[in-house]
């Protein structure tokens, strides 16, 4: 399959629109059947030498150049889509494949320029010259459409590689729904756990008042107490009397006079005396 053609440096083209996969064999069709058609229709116009022919030819170039220019651009978004799961053998014949697309595009151009002049020059070598280019082109994508078919039913590209990958993205689906369901879920409970939290909350700031009233008023008490301990203490205070200021009080005994006896003798005595 190596043709063993000098690389070419492609600009990158992005085009406004996404091109859908799985169109390259669309394209490779018309792009390699159109300029068969046309290559027979010049051989026959050679000996009919119909300007009509010579313009259906033209017409039919035109389009085959843009068939061209869209094998070119399908071919790259299935082949970057499937290259990944190609084996190293096919991933390098994937790569010579597009190498030999980029070169046939070019050719194209250039057998249709080459129409263009044959047609206004009218010139037997400029024929001839544009015929062995166009031949040479043709040769080129029978080649191509024929590596275009090892590559299908050789190395699986888009056929089993694509199933695959197309099973493994249906699963990857299946699961990306039932990924999007558990978070459904799950945001529905912390939806729930959100709502308990804010109950909560409000039910911390209610004990968080009440609290701050119990406080309050516990310190209103504390300072009730205090107030009336200080009264007892004035009361202990006035009640206790220093017991130097007060006049300690005797009850006296009552004792009986005792008078002095006189004897019998000794007032007669006196009596006498005064006698």
């Amino acid at each position: 399959m190596s043709m063993n053609l000098p690389s070419i440096t492609v600009p990158n083209f992005v085009l406004p629109f996404e091109v859908p996969a799985l169109l390259h064999p669309v394209a490779d069709h018309f792009a390699i059947a159109i300029p068969v058609i046309v290559l027979l229709l010049e051989l026959i116009n050679l000996f009919v030498k119909s300007r009509s022919i010579s313009w259906s030819s033209f017409f039919l170039l035109f389009v085959a150049v843009v068939a061209g220019v869209g094998a070119y651009f399908t071919g790259i978004t299935d082949g970057s889509a499937v290259f990944d799961s190609l084996s190293t053998q096919g991933q390098t014949e994937l790569k010579e494949h597009k190498l030999l697309g980029i070169y046939l595009v070019l050719v194209m151009g250039v057998v249709f320029i080459l129409k263009m002049f044959s047609m206004m020059i009218q010139k037997g070598m400029m024929k001839a010259l544009y015929l062995i280019v166009f031949m040479v082109l043709v040769a080129g994508l029978v080649k191509q459409g024929h590596e275009g078919g090892e590559l299908v039913y050789k190395y699986g590209a888009n056929v089993e590689k694509v199933g695959d990958l197309e099973e493994k993205a249906t699963d990857l689906e299946d699961k990306v729904v039932d990924f999007k369901d558990e978070i459904s879920n799950k945001e529905e409970i912390i939806k729930e756990q959100k709502e308990r939290i804010e109950e909560m909350n409000d039910a911390l700031e209610v004990v968080k008042k009440e609290a701050k009233e119990a406080k309050a008023e516990a310190t209103s008490l504390q300072t009730k107490v205090a107030q009336a301990q200080a009264q007892v203490q004035t009361l202990k205070v006035k009640a206790v009397v220093p017991a130097k200021l007060i006049t300690p009080v005797t009850v006296a005994t009552p004792v009986k006079a005792v008078l002095p006896v006189k004897t019998e003798t000794n007032s007669s005595k006196e009596s006498n005396t005064t006698k």
